[in-house]
């Protein structure tokens, strides 16, 4: 296999990028054990002595996207809320969460660029001096990816689960043509903007599977380095057709998968992570023994109702709602430290996200790969 580098994967440390919006590694790792400690004092006691490093909002549950694992798809029987935030109240959030320490917001719904304000918001994040990330399928972005060049926006993650048409039509219910045609517009956007880096995201089903290595390959080609996020299958009362369920294929494809990151292909996820697809998509959600989550100590989740949530665990309450709290109140809340204590003892839905598990695993590991 033929060794690749890749000066996209030295100029972004992921986890400054995710937990402190920080890409410098000097800087990084002069803050990140004090920040580690403050943090894990925190843990102890299920209350945070500080305030959150990153945010998660959710700026709309409309979607153009029919996604077989998710609830804002287009084919969901699930109404769409009429009451999503304005541009002054996503504003406002912006402002909280840079007040109470973050530094960095990712943007996320539904597909954030149905909102027409959003290169404002993005603009807006910049002016706070916060780290911008959006998350996107990609399907409209022909048409809009260059009323981001001037915004600064710091971080596309686009979500691309397959490379042939058809399976990726199945998987995601929208026409493939346009989502190839929003990949090649973020790489405009990347060479017109140098401050916008690039990834994709899959979510691993057992239709794409083994279409893994292939995918890495494809996104080596345009120096796109990608996370993988293991399918959930969250409705009990459905028959579960898309995790995964042959072991052999799951170890084959998740071995090619390290051998091709330790020869310097652009795969993002901590080894530790990828290792425990095996055990999650074979043993009913089957977690580390060592795991602890830390979602409710150093990120926070907004959702397009101006909710906040522990995490995006909907087996966990809401503990405040911004339109009528300060953020700062909630998560220093009774409420919130009584959510924290269930997450603790992973009395939740027990996922493997990467908005959760992954900065969790490197934050516990501080950025080295647990064997």
């Amino acid at each position: 296999m033929e060794k690749k580098n890749y000066s996209i994967l030295e100029k972004i440390d992921q986890l400054g990028l995710v937990l402190f919006g920080e890409s410098n590694k000097d800087i990084l790792h002069s803050v990140g054990p004090t920040y580690q400690t403050q943090v894990k004092n925190a843990f102890d006691i299920d209350r945070p002595s500080i305030g959150p490093k990153y945010a998660l909002m959710k700026v709309t549950n409309r979607c153009n996207s029919g996604c077989i694992y998710c609830n804002h798809s287009i084919y969901s029987t699930t109404p769409v809320s009429q009451n999503e935030p304005s541009t002054q109240e996503i504003k406002h959030t912006i402002d909280e969460v840079a007040n109470i320490g973050a530094l960095s917001i990712n943007l996320t719904g539904g597909e954030p660029l149905l909102r027409q304000d959003l290169p404002e918001i993005v603009q807006y994040i910049y002016e706070k001096n916060l780290v911008s990330i959006l998350l996107t399928n990609g399907l409209i972005l022909e048409k809009r990816w260059s009323e981001f060049i001037p915004k600064h926006l710091d971080c596309m993650l686009l979500t691309l689960d397959s490379f042939d048409p058809k399976l990726y039509s199945i998987q995601r219910g929208a026409d493939f043509s346009h989502a190839w045609a929003g990949f090649e517009s973020s790489l405009k956007l990347r060479d017109s903007s140098p401050s916008t880096s690039v990834f994709v995201t899959v979510t691993v089903t057992r239709s794409n599977l083994l279409e893994l290595p292939k995918i890495v390959e494809k996104l080596s080609e345009y120096d796109v380095p990608v996370w993988f996020s293991p399918y959930h299958h969250y409705n009990i009362n459905e028959v579960d057709e898309n995790t995964p369920s042959d072991s052999k294929e799951i170890e084959e494809v998740i071995n090619t998968l390290l051998a091709m990151q330790e020869n310097g292909y652009p795969i993002a996820n901590s080894q530790t992570y990828l290792k425990q697809f095996g055990p999650f998509f074979l043993k009913s959600a089957q977690l580390p023994d060592w795991y602890r989550c830390y979602a409710g100590y150093i990120g926070v989740y907004i959702d397009a109702e101006l909710n906040v949530r522990p995490c995006w665990s909907w087996s966990l309450p809401v503990v405040g709602n911004l339109r009528k709290q300060d953020l700062d109140s909630i998560w220093n809340s009774e409420l919130f430290y009584q959510q924290r204590k269930r997450i603790k003892n992973l009395d939740c839905s027990r996922c493997w996200l990467l908005c959760t598990a992954e900065p969790s695993i490197r934050f516990l590991v501080w950025g080295k790969n647990q064997s």
